[in-house]
C-alpha cells in the first residue's frame, strides 16, 4: 500500500467513524443528562473497568492483534487451507475460554467490585456488583466482535468494523432514556449494542464469503506460534488496563463523582483516538505484518515512519485543540439535566491534563502495534510495567491534592514515560525511527501547532464567558475558533513543505478536479 492509497484508506474510516464517534458523544450527553455525575455512572464504569480486565485476562483485546501475524505468515507459505482450519480452532478455543471467563466474572461479582472500588459505599458497591453481573454477558461477545473484525481487516476490509461503534451507541442511548434513567438500560442497552455489531459483522461475511465458522483442528501449530506471541501480549494487555484501574481504585477515594468525571473526560479524549489512530492501526497493522512475515525489516521501518507522521500531523492539533477548549466542550457536550456546572469544571480540568497526552498516547500505541507486528509482545509488557509504576506514583502523589486532574495528568506523565521508552527500543531492534526524517517532521508540526494555539488565543480569551455561552453559541465559538487554528496550522506545515501536509494539497486539488469536470 503506496502512502496515498493508505492515507486515502486513513482518511475513509475516520470519515466513517466519524458519524460513529458523533453518535457516541450523543450518547454520552444522553446518559450525563439521565443519570449526571453520579453514584450509577461511577458503578457502571467500575463495572466496565472490571469486564475489561477480565476480558483481557484471556486476550479478548489482543486476540485480532495475535491472530493477524501468525495467519498473514501461514497464508502468505501458500496453504490458504491451513489459514482458514487455524482461524476456526482460534475461534473455537476463545469462545469456550470466554464463556466460562463470564460465569466466572459473574460469579466473583462482589469480590471483583471490592477490589477495583474500595472505596464505594453500600449502596454504590451493590450497584457495581449489579452492573458486573449483566455486563459479564458480553465477554464471549466482545471476543467474538474482535475475531470477526480481523478477519474482515485481513481481507482488507476496514469501513464495517470502523462502524461497529454506530448500533452500540445508538442502543445504549435508546434504552438509557427509554428505562427513564433507570440502571438497567446502561447495561442493557450495551448488550443490545454488542449483539446488534456482531449481527452487521456476520452479515458482512457471509456476504464476501468469508468463513464464519471453519472446523477446527486442536494439532493446528498456528495454535502454538500464536499461543506464544498472545501470553506476554495478555500481560501486556492488563498491566496497560492497571492504568484505568489504578485511576478508578484511587478515585474512589474521592468525593462522589470523580470516577464519573474521569470517565466522561476520557470519552471525549477517545474520540480523536478512536478517530484517528484507530484507523492508522487499523489500515496500516495488516500491511507492517507482511512486511515484517517477509522478513523487509527496512521496509517496515519506512512503514513506521510513514504511518507515524501522518498519526502526529492529524492529532498534534486535536490536542491543543481538546487542551485550550477543555471546558467549552464539556460544556457543550454534558451539562444538562442531572450533569452540574460543578461537574462540568471537574471533567474539564480532567479532559485538559488527558488533552496533553494525547499525541503520546497515540504514537504509543502506534509503536506497540510495530512490536506485535514483528511477533515480539514481551517488550511492550515490559515497558507498560515501566509505565504503570510512573502512573501509580503519580497517582497516589498528584490526586490529593489535584483531585481527578491529577490522575489525569498523571496518565499523560505514564503514557510520555512510555512512548519514550517504545522509541528507545524499536531503534535498538530496527533501527531509530526517531531518525532525522522523524525529526523534521516533529519540529515542523511543533511549529505548526504554536501558530495554530496562538490564532486560537487571539480571537478568544480561554474561560471568559463560558458559561454564559448557550449551546449554539459554544458549537459557533468552537466551530470558528477550531477552524481559524486549524486553517493556521495547515498554512504553517504547507510552506514548510512537510510531507503530509502536500499529500492534503493533492488531496484538495483532484477534489477541485473532479468537481470542475462534473
Amino acid at each position: 500500500m503506496d502512502k496515498e492509497s493508505a492515507a486515502g484508506t486513513v482518511a475513509a474510516i475516520i470519515a466513517l467513524t466519524a458519524f460513529s464517534k458523533a453518535l457516541g458523544l450523543f450518547r454520552e450527553s444522553v446518559v450525563a443528562a439521565c443519570y449526571g455525575a453520579g453514584a450509577v455512572t461511577d458503578a457502571y464504569l467500575v463495572a466496565g473497568t472490571v469486564v475489561a480486565l477480565v476480558l483481557n485476562l484471556l486476550g479478548g483485546r489482543a486476540l485480532g492483534t495475535a491472530f493477524i501475524p501468525v495467519y498473514a505468515g501461514i497464508a502468505a507459505s501458500g496453504a490458504q487451507w491451513r489459514a482458514e482450519r487455524f482461524a476456526g480452532t482460534v475461534l473455537l478455543l476463545s469462545l469456550a475460554a470466554f464463556i466460562l471467563a463470564a460465569m466466572a466474572c459473574s460469579a466473583l461479582a462482589p469480590v471483583l467490585a471490592g477490589v477495583v472500588a474500595p472505596g464505594f459505599g453500600v449502596a454504590t458497591g451493590d450497584m457495581a456488583v449489579y452492573f458486573i453481573r449483566l455486563l459479564a454477558l458480553g465477554i464471549p461477545l466482545l471476543a467474538l466482535v474482535g475475531f470477526w473484525s480481523a478477519l474482515l481487516n485481513l481481507r482488507g476490509h476496514f469501513l464495517v468494523p470502523a462502524a461497529l461503534g454506530i448500533p452500540l451507541n445508538l442502543a445504549v442511548a435508546v434504552l438509557a432514556w427509554k428505562s427513564g434513567a433507570q440502571p438497567y438500560g446502561l447495561a442493557v442497552g450495551t448488550l443490545t449494542g454488542y449483539l446488534l455489531q456482531l449481527l452487521l459483522l456476520w452479515l458482512v461475511l457471509k456476504k464476501f464469503r468469508a468463513p464464519v465458522f471453519t472446523r477446527p483442528h486442536i494439532r493446528e501449530p498456528g495454535i502454538f506460534q500464536m499461543g506464544g506471541l498472545l501470553v506476554p501480549m495478555v500481560a501486556g494487555g492488563l498491566i496497560t488496563q492497571f492504568n484505568p484501574l489504578v485511576n478508578r481504585v484511587v478515585a474512589s477515594g474521592l468525593p462522589e463523582g470523580a470516577i464519573s468525571a474521569l470517565g466522561y473526560a476520557d470519552r471525549l479524549i477517545q474520540v480523536p483516538l478512536g478517530l484517528l489512530v484507530t484507523a492508522v492501526i487499523t489500515a496500516g497493522y495488516p500491511s507492517l505484518s507482511r512486511a515484517f512475515t517477509g522478513g523487509n525489516c527496512r521496509r517496515a521501518k519506512e512503514m513506521v515512519v510513514a504511518w507515524s507522521g501522518i498519526l502526529l500531523y492529524a492529532v498534534v492539533p486535536t490536542a491543543c485543540f481538546f487542551a485550550l477548549h477543555s471546558h467549552c466542550l464539556v460544556k457543550l457536550v454534558f451539562q444538562r439535566g442531572a450533569f452540574t456546572a460543578d461537574a462540568a469544571a471537574v471533567t474539564a480540568g480532567a479532559l485538559f491534563y488527558f488533552s496533553l497526552g494525547l499525541p503520546c498516547m497515540a504514537w504509543g500505541r502506534l509503536l506497540a502495534r510495530a512490536f506485535y507486528a514483528r511477533r515480539d509482545a514481551a517488550t511492550p509488557m515490559l515497558i507498560g510495567i515501566c509505565a504503570v509504576g510512573v502512573n501509580i506514583f503519580f497517582c497516589l502523589t498528584l490526586a490529593g491534592p489535584m483531585g481527578p486532574g491529577g490522575i489525569a495528568l498523571a496518565t499523560t506523565l505514564a503514557s510520555f514515560t512510555g512512548l519514550l521508552l517504545l522509541l528507545a527500543c524499536l531503534g535498538f531492534k530496527i533501527g531509530s525511527v526517531f531518525n532525522r526524517q522523524m525529526r523534521v517532521k516533529v519540529l515542523s508540526i511543533s511549529a505548526a501547532a504554536a501558530a495554530q494555539v496562538l490564532v486560537m488565543l487571539a480571537l478568544s480569551a480561554p474561560g471568559d464567558g463560558v458559561g454564559e455561552r448557550s449551546p449554539a453559541g459554544s458549537l459557533c465559538f468552537l466551530i470558528i475558533n477550531g477552524t481559524a487554528g486549524m486553517l493556521a496550522y495547515f498554512l504553517v506545515t504547507r510552506f514548510l513543505r512537510l510531507e503530509e501536509a502536500m499529500l492534503v494539497t493533492g488531496w484538495l486539488k483532484k477534489a477541485v478536479s473532479r468537481r470542475r469536470e462534473k
